[in-house]
């Protein structure tokens, strides 16, 4: 699938992003330890029919605290089914949330300025969406960043 892209700076690279998922993934990336390492705007329609309707996704990981790695469960769960499911609960199958352990796939970069390239198991989250649902999904995650969330007792 061909969607069309823009370059855009994500820490300290030029990463190629599909248009329609570039605020989702700096969103995303303002969340404490988050990186991300995957996305696809996906494609409008029926969720798995043969022609179109492809769930958008972003794959990311976070980080286990310790500088180490993203082998950290408790700190992907939190945000994912924390944060996330709340906060995406009832868009219903406009959204998806997964998480998948992953061995080897996620570099483990510098450590203590060292280069290390030696790969590592990590928690892979993941944020399955209908291309639909993106700008709701925008909107949620910008609202909860900026603290425009509505408490309530209940």
């Amino acid at each position: 699938m061909a969607h069309e892209t823009e370059l855009v700076m994500l820490g300290e690279y030029p990463v190629e992003i599909d248009t329609q998922v570039v605020h989702i993934l700096k969103f995303l990336n303002q969340f404490p330890g988050v990186k991300t390492i995957s996305s696809c705007q996906g494609t409008p329609g029926v969720i798995d029919d043969v022609e179109h309707g492809f769930y958008g996704h972003v794959f990311f990981v976070v980080e286990d605290g310790n500088g180490t790695g993203y082998g950290n469960y408790y700190r992907a769960g939190h945000i994912l089914f924390g944060i996330f499911r709340s906060m995406f609960r009832h868009l219903y199958d406009d959204v998806r949330l997964g998480i998948d352990l992953s061995e080897d796939l996620v570099s483990t970069g510098e450590i203590d300025g060292h280069l290390t390239p030696a790969l590592q198991p990590a928690f892979i989250c993941m944020l399955h969406f209908r291309n639909e649902a993106i700008p709701e999904v925008e909107r949620r995650l910008g609202g909860y960043l900026d603290g425009n969330f509505r408490t309530a007792s209940v």
